[in-house]
């Protein structure tokens, strides 16, 4: 009594081997925005949007000008057109707060964008991302000074966006930060005290080029779906 008959325990493995391991991960709370950073890569997001896909979590991609060289503020209305563009697609309340997702240079204009449209911006992930500036721009800019390109001075601890920022927006900020080529230079530019820092390492990921990072480690996304959930 009590024990499953052979075709029993056939249904249920198969029941089992059906289900999305995606519908057991956290569900971000808000509709995502992905956005890239420098020199974007074909089909960087494309994990990213499938299991979001399978969560039914609407998602869409902001097409920053330039292949990414642009400033922070251009990656800001590069957002909220996307945004706007969620909207419509979906047919979601105007009002609607999303996510941001951004990559490297992508995060520092995720955090541009939540400062100049707080209302709209559930929360923002910044992955690699040099959010208090990466050390070759900064020293650019102590060298060059307004003779900098502006998309350079943009990723400078001259300009980081972190500086002043209000306690209540920083809480809706984490940063993902490895160890090897990570916020363009080192890791030191993706930390800062008064955001949620988290280390790739404590996820079990170490030695990651860059892109990798955003491409292919199941680890780091999965840490995002947490931190907007």
């Amino acid at each position: 009594m009590g024990m499953s008959t052979g075709s029993q325990v056939e249904e249920i493995t198969a029941a089992a081997a059906r289900e999305r391991p995606s519908r057991r991960l956290a569900r971000p709370a808000a509709p995502v925005i992905f956005v890239d950073g420098v020199l974007r890569h074909e089909g960087s997001w494309r994990a990213w949007l499938n299991e979001l896909r399978w969560m039914d979590v609407p998602a869409i991609v902001a097409e920053v000008p330039g292949r990414g060289f642009a400033t922070p503020q251009t990656y800001a209305d590069t957002i909220e057109r996307a945004r706007m563009m969620l909207i419509e697609r979906d047919g979601l309340d105007p009002d609607t707060r999303v996510s941001v997702i951004g990559f490297s240079a992508g995060g520092v204009g995720a955090v541009a964008w939540m400062r100049r449209h707080p209302e709209h911006v559930d929360r923002v992930v910044a992955v690699s991302s040099p959010l208090g500036g990466n050390e070759i721009a900064t020293a650019a800019t102590r060298v060059l000074g307004r003779m900098t390109p502006a998309w350079v001075r943009g990723l400078s601890q001259q300009e980081s966006l972190l500086h002043d920022l209000d306690p209540e927006l920083a809480q809706r900020v984490t940063s993902l930060v490895g160890s090897q080529f990570d916020g363009i230079v080192t890791a030191r530019s993706g930390r800062d005290a008064t955001i949620a820092v988290r280390e790739l390492a404590d996820l079990g990921v170490t030695k990651q080029f860059h892109p990798h990072v955003q491409m292919r480690v199941r680890e780091v996304r999965h840490a995002a779906w947490e931190a907007l959930a």
